[in-house]
């Protein structure tokens, strides 16, 4: 009779209890620890390089087994999982093991680095834990040893770089390892970022990134170097690249095992009546991509009239875009009663010459010694309906019956504006993004007698995103949700009604 190992028993045991009873709970426990089985779904979907017959995997057993082939190509089995730049594999290794190879892949390319197991690996017994802990800049292979752990291997690592791993069997490789564990925490790791990128999350703080509106901010945070996204009651959770918009750009990020929604918004285009265009907007839902058990790298990339969006290699979307699209904002959203777990966010501009000033912008080249550097234009302003400029101010006696309008010839994502309104002014209304024509926009009518004692009244308008505040004085008067990310801001009179404005300062917002 054979004699299985106990891992083996406790793996078959655990099968046949199942097919009877309730599915087993979730294998996770911290969210912030990544703690997976790698033989989980057996190694169909691992990739396998050289003679299949030098590694065959035992389901009965949860156990791969080593006969090293001699070949062009040395056996290999890497696991399936994305690249990862510190972490530890925890296994348990037969006696007498002898020739086989931990391997370490730099992603997305670069030599292997490779970790024999010694032949007296296990001291006694028929099998012994050994662990593979990789951290920046080295790679070790521990024993037991008392109440500690020892190296009995190790090897120099490339710095700044990420790692898949797995098995070599070259030709005299013999034995077999069991009960595989792949453990992953984040505390105090720093995010990953490539050169040529900026990264847009800290760790610490949302960085970058910002929700759409007021009253989702509790639904994001930073935790453990996590972004960490939950929607509980509500419709939805919006977070939102909002310190820039991009025409071209390709953004990186990796979601871990939790994550239970993620869908992202990679272009957004205004449609008629300042609705989005769901023909030529690009919103992609990404939740059936993603890795339940591990981590899932994801790439964004919009750039020469197309958009393709890949999850651990897969391009799960290749679109072509309107190649003269406006600049965008970037978002993410979770849906409700879900979570997403985020790091490594990061980003690169591939069109710096357009977009606003931000995160991912190229420095602009210093002026020639002999040239002075060009002063930025002003955006213009625009009116209609019985508005004019005069001694610099602008003015409307008595507005048309349909109203009277001002409008900016910019459209940024967040911005301030600062003007002072004569005395007398009588309906007039701020109009934060007057996406549907000045006339028909929602805005916050200001009331005549804020304008009845002073001169000349200070007022000034805040745009962050969707949330636009007027303020007079430092006190708010008055506050506007709005539905659009990108917008010109303008002014409205209505008919009959008169305004004078001047000293306007329009401040687009990083």
């Amino acid at each position: 009779m054979r004699i299985l190992p106990l891992a083996a028993l406790l793996v078959a045991a655990s099968a046949a209890s199942s097919s009877a009873a309730a599915p087993p709970a979730p294998a996770q426990e911290d969210p912030l620890v990544l703690r997976i089985n790698p033989f989980r779904k057996g190694i169909d979907d691992w990739e396998r390089t050289g003679s299949e017959k030098a590694i065959v995997f035992s389901a009965l057993e949860s156990t791969l087994t080593f006969k090293g082939q001699s070949g062009k190509e040395v056996p290999r089995l890497l696991l399936p999982k994305s690249s990862l730049d510190r972490f530890t594999l925890t296994m348990q290794v037969k006696s007498g093991t002898r020739k086989v190879g931990l391997v370490l892949l730099p992603a997305p390319d670069g030599e292997p680095v490779r970790l024999e197991i010694p032949r007296n690996a296990v001291k006694s017994g028929k099998w012994g834990d050994l662990s593979l802990k990789v951290g920046p800049g080295k790679a070790e292979l521990l024993v037991p040893d008392g109440e500690g752990e020892k190296a009995v291997a190790s090897a120099d690592l490339p710095a700044g770089r990420t790692f898949r791993t797995g098995f070599e069997a070259p030709s005299g490789a013999d034995g077999a390892v069991s009960n595989l564990k792949l453990v992953r925490r984040y505390e105090n790791d720093p995010q990953i970022c490539e050169e040529g990128f900026e990264s847009t999350f800290p760790g610490d703080a949302l960085g970058a990134w910002a929700p759409a509106r007021m009253e989702m901010s509790h639904m994001f945070r930073a935790e453990n170097g996590i972004l960490v996204g939950e929607v509980r009651t509500e419709d939805v959770g919006w977070l939102a690249l909002g310190n820039r918009s991009y025409m071209a750009y390709e953004l990186r990020m990796r979601a871990l095992w939790p994550t239970t929604h993620l869908e992202i918004r990679a272009l957004e285009t205004p449609g008629p009546g300042g609705q989005i265009n769901r023909l030529d907007s690009v919103h992609v839902n990404l939740t059936d991509q993603l890795d339940p058990d591990g981590t899932s790298d994801i790439v964004v990339r919009l750039a020469e009239g197309t958009c393709t969006i890949t999850v651990n290699g897969k391009k799960v979307m290749d679109g072509k875009v309107k190649p003269d699209h406006q600049a965008t904002i970037i978002s993410l959203f979770i849906g409700k009663g879900k979570r997403a777990y985020l790091r490594d966010l990061r980003i690169r501009d591939l069109d710096p010459s357009a977009g606003g000033a931000g995160v991912g912008r190229a420095a602009p080249p210093p002026p020639k010694a002999e040239e002075k550097p060009a002063a930025p234009p002003k955006p213009g302003w625009r009116a209609t309906g019985g508005f004019v400029e005069k001694d610099g101010a602008w003015t409307v006696e008595e507005a048309e019956q349909a109203g009277a309008g001002l409008l900016l010839g910019a459209s940024p994502a967040s911005y301030e504006l600062t003007f002072k309104v004569g005395r007398g002014a009588e309906g007039l209304t701020v109009v934060p993004r007057a996406n549907r024509g000045i006339a028909r926009a929602s805005g916050i009518r200001l009331a005549e007698a804020l304008f009845e004692k002073e001169e000349w009244t200070e007022v000034v308008v805040r745009m962050n995103l969707l949330t636009c505040t007027v303020s007079i004085a430092g006190e708010r008067v008055g506050s506007l949700e709005v539905e659009e990310s990108v917008g010109p801001p303008g002014f409205r009179v209505s008919g009959l009604g008169k305004a004078a404005l001047k000293d306007l300062e329009f401040t687009p917002l990083k």
